[in-house]
């Protein structure tokens, strides 16, 4: 099982089309960037640490997508908005 960020080690920036995301525990904190191709307007993300997916949500696409926190498994849901109940 790989070791993903956990939400507090870990700052996400919207860069307008690509997300930035920064390791606080890393002295360097050179941050890396995920391009994303058909992003236009990224204005929310969320991060799943479990299946280190982040979650954005673009407002010119009207789209709320994920990709891995590697760049792979990008999947496009195409809807406005979304709201999550969190049940413990």
């Amino acid at each position: 099982m790989h070791n993903f960020l956990s939400p507090t080690d870990v700052l996400f920036v919207s860069m307008k089309t690509t997300i930035r995301y920064y390791d606080l525990n890393d002295p360097d904190n050179s941050g890396a960037t995920i391009h994303l191709d058909d992003a236009s307007a990224i204005v929310d993300i969320d991060y799943d640490p479990e299946d280190a997916y982040i979650y954005y949500t673009d407002r010119n696409n009207r789209t709320i997508s994920r990709v891995r926190i590697n760049g792979t498994g990008m999947y496009v849901y195409n809807m406005l908005g979304i709201c999550i109940f969190w049940v413990r």
